[in-house]
Protein backbone atom coordinates (compact mmCIF):
# COMPACT_ATOMS: atom_id res chain seq x y z
CA UNK A 1 0.00 0.00 0.00
CA UNK A 2 1.56 3.37 -1.08
CA UNK A 3 1.99 6.28 1.78
CA UNK A 4 2.32 9.77 2.14
CA UNK A 5 6.10 9.55 1.29
CA UNK A 6 5.50 7.51 -2.07
CA UNK A 7 2.20 10.31 -2.73
CA UNK A 8 4.88 12.57 -2.35
CA UNK A 9 6.88 11.86 -4.54
CA UNK A 10 4.87 12.05 -7.48
CA UNK A 11 3.60 15.64 -8.17
CA UNK A 12 1.53 14.77 -10.82
CA UNK A 13 -0.48 12.93 -8.89
CA UNK A 14 -3.60 13.69 -6.11
CA UNK A 15 -5.73 11.87 -3.95
CA UNK A 16 -9.84 12.24 -5.53
CA UNK A 17 -13.15 11.38 -4.73
CA UNK A 18 -14.33 9.00 -7.25
CA UNK A 19 -17.91 9.98 -9.39
CA UNK A 20 -20.31 7.21 -9.35
CA UNK A 21 -21.68 6.82 -13.42
CA UNK A 22 -24.02 4.02 -13.75
CA UNK A 23 -23.95 1.35 -16.56
CA UNK A 24 -27.44 2.29 -18.36
CA UNK A 25 -26.65 5.95 -18.43
CA UNK A 26 -22.74 5.93 -19.63
CA UNK A 27 -23.87 3.20 -22.45
CA UNK A 28 -27.20 5.25 -23.49
CA UNK A 29 -25.14 8.42 -23.87
CA UNK A 30 -23.87 8.34 -27.45
CA UNK A 31 -24.23 11.34 -30.88
CA UNK A 32 -27.04 9.06 -32.45
CA UNK A 33 -29.43 9.33 -29.16
CA UNK A 34 -28.52 12.80 -28.78
CA UNK A 35 -29.18 14.07 -32.06
CA UNK A 36 -32.11 11.80 -32.09
CA UNK A 37 -33.72 13.15 -28.60
CA UNK A 38 -32.98 17.09 -30.06
CA UNK A 39 -34.73 16.01 -33.49
CA UNK A 40 -37.63 14.89 -31.99
CA UNK A 41 -37.82 17.80 -29.45
CA UNK A 42 -37.45 20.28 -32.23
CA UNK A 43 -40.34 19.20 -33.96
CA UNK A 44 -42.46 19.26 -30.80
CA UNK A 45 -41.63 22.45 -29.93
CA UNK A 46 -42.36 23.56 -33.24
CA UNK A 47 -45.05 21.79 -33.54
CA UNK A 48 -46.93 23.58 -30.87
CA UNK A 49 -45.19 26.65 -31.09
CA UNK A 50 -44.84 26.91 -27.16
CA UNK A 51 -43.20 30.34 -25.68
CA UNK A 52 -39.98 30.52 -23.85
CA UNK A 53 -42.61 31.00 -20.70
CA UNK A 54 -44.23 27.29 -20.70
CA UNK A 55 -40.94 25.14 -21.47
CA UNK A 56 -39.64 24.33 -18.56
CA UNK A 57 -36.80 22.25 -17.11
CA UNK A 58 -36.59 19.85 -14.43
CA UNK A 59 -33.76 18.31 -12.36
CA UNK A 60 -33.44 16.22 -9.75
CA UNK A 61 -31.25 14.46 -7.82
CA UNK A 62 -31.11 12.05 -4.67
CA UNK A 63 -29.76 12.26 -1.43
CA UNK A 64 -28.54 9.39 0.33
CA UNK A 65 -27.32 8.61 3.69
CA UNK A 66 -24.94 4.81 1.77
CA UNK A 67 -22.00 5.01 2.73
CA UNK A 68 -19.31 7.34 1.24
CA UNK A 69 -16.69 5.41 -1.24
CA UNK A 70 -12.93 6.14 -0.31
CA UNK A 71 -10.84 8.08 -2.00
CA UNK A 72 -8.04 7.48 -4.84
CA UNK A 73 -5.05 8.43 -6.39
CA UNK A 74 -5.36 9.69 -9.73
CA UNK A 75 -3.49 12.21 -12.37
CA UNK A 76 -3.39 15.60 -10.82
CA UNK A 77 -6.23 18.06 -13.28
CA UNK A 78 -8.13 14.87 -13.45
CA UNK A 79 -11.24 15.99 -13.83
CA UNK A 80 -13.82 12.50 -13.58
CA UNK A 81 -12.34 9.38 -11.77
CA UNK A 82 -14.16 6.26 -11.82
CA UNK A 83 -14.69 3.79 -9.42
CA UNK A 84 -15.90 0.26 -9.49
CA UNK A 85 -19.97 -0.33 -9.68
CA UNK A 86 -21.75 -1.32 -6.58
CA UNK A 87 -24.93 -3.26 -6.97
CA UNK A 88 -28.14 -2.93 -4.26
CA UNK A 89 -29.33 0.44 -2.53
CA UNK A 90 -29.07 0.02 0.81
CA UNK A 91 -30.38 3.22 3.03
CA UNK A 92 -32.67 5.76 2.43
CA UNK A 93 -32.94 8.47 -0.14
CA UNK A 94 -34.22 11.92 -0.63
CA UNK A 95 -35.01 13.49 -3.96
CA UNK A 96 -34.68 17.17 -4.42
CA UNK A 97 -36.22 18.80 -7.11
CA UNK A 98 -35.94 22.33 -8.92
CA UNK A 99 -37.14 23.75 -11.65
CA UNK A 100 -36.89 26.86 -13.87
CA UNK A 101 -38.58 28.21 -17.38
CA UNK A 102 -36.56 29.03 -20.32
CA UNK A 103 -37.34 32.54 -19.95
CA UNK A 104 -36.15 32.45 -17.11
CA UNK A 105 -38.28 34.79 -14.55
CA UNK A 106 -39.85 31.72 -13.45
CA UNK A 107 -39.08 29.44 -11.41
CA UNK A 108 -39.74 26.47 -8.59
CA UNK A 109 -38.74 26.29 -4.70
CA UNK A 110 -36.90 23.43 -4.71
CA UNK A 111 -38.86 20.34 -3.62
CA UNK A 112 -37.62 17.48 -1.29
CA UNK A 113 -39.52 14.13 -1.96
CA UNK A 114 -39.67 11.56 1.11
CA UNK A 115 -40.16 7.97 -0.20
CA UNK A 116 -42.26 5.71 1.62
CA UNK A 117 -44.46 8.26 3.80
CA UNK A 118 -47.09 9.65 3.66
CA UNK A 119 -47.26 13.78 4.73
CA UNK A 120 -49.13 12.58 7.54
CA UNK A 121 -46.73 10.88 8.43
CA UNK A 122 -44.01 13.43 8.88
Amino acid sequence: MADKDWLCGHPDLSIKNPQATSIPRALGFNKARVNEFFQIYRSVLETAQYTPSRVWNMDGTGITNVQRPGKVVATKGARHVAKEVTSGERGATVTVVCAINAAGGCYLIPMFIFHGRGWWQL
